[in-house]
């Protein structure tokens, strides 16, 4: 993800701290090391390296690494062996800056990685259909037919931050006009109990 976070304009992360996460994964740089952090989202991909196990979780706002290390944290560390893709977790740990030769240019969190102390699963996932980061390769019907997976993926989600921004915007221009947005169907909408309507087509 770029830092211009594709049409999501640039974000406020004050707003999005919960009791369940500190900080958004996107949002995490080189600032933030030595800093306890909490984190969660969908596990985008993980890799498992014997003694480490290496895991990019991934929200709105982009993706970071996380690292389970045995010599670190062996119970945690046995619990992320567990993990597969597109798991929604969350991750409590340390902010650590990478190594000169581990550094990932094409990630605005690359510099830096988060050493899992604590990790929670919220949703569990079956292997998907198609890798999720790779829609390029999946043919069109594969992705309609899950469709609720394709909406995840990167592009998708631009599409629809850059469907709301049009219409947010449009909206917001108009009202200062003075419009008034009103849905014809709503001025017809049938109620549950069943009431005639008098709309004649």
């Amino acid at each position: 993800m770029s830092e211009k976070y594709n049409y999501r304009g640039k974000i406020n992360f004050e707003n999005y701290k919960t009791s369940i996460r500190t900080n958004l994964c996107g949002e995490l740089r080189k600032c933030h090391v030595g800093k306890i952090v909490k984190v969660c989202g969908w596990l985008n991909k993980r890799r498992d390296h014997g003694k480490l196990i290496f895991v990019d979780l991934r929200d709105f706002s982009g993706v970071v690494q996380v690292v389970f290390d045995k010599n670190y944290r062996n119970k945690t560390y046995n619990d992320a062996k567990n993990l597969r893709t597109e798991y929604v977790i969350s991750i409590e740990g340390k902010v650590k800056e990478r190594s000169d030769d581990t550094i990932n240019k094409d990630l605005p969190t690359g510099e830096i990685e988060i050493f899992a102390d604590t990790i929670e699963i919220f949703s569990t996932s079956k292997t998907t259909p198609f890798m999720l980061n790779n829609r390029s390769r999946v043919d069109e019907m594969t992705r309609l037919r899950y469709r609720y997976l394709d909406l995840r993926t990167e592009e998708m989600q631009n599409n629809l931050r850059l469907r709301n921004l049009i219409t947010f915007l449009t909206r917001g221009y108009l009202a200062s006009k003075g419009f008034v947005e009103v849905e014809t169907p709503i001025l017809a909408k049938s109620t549950p109990e069943g009431a005639r309507d008098f709309i004649v087509p």
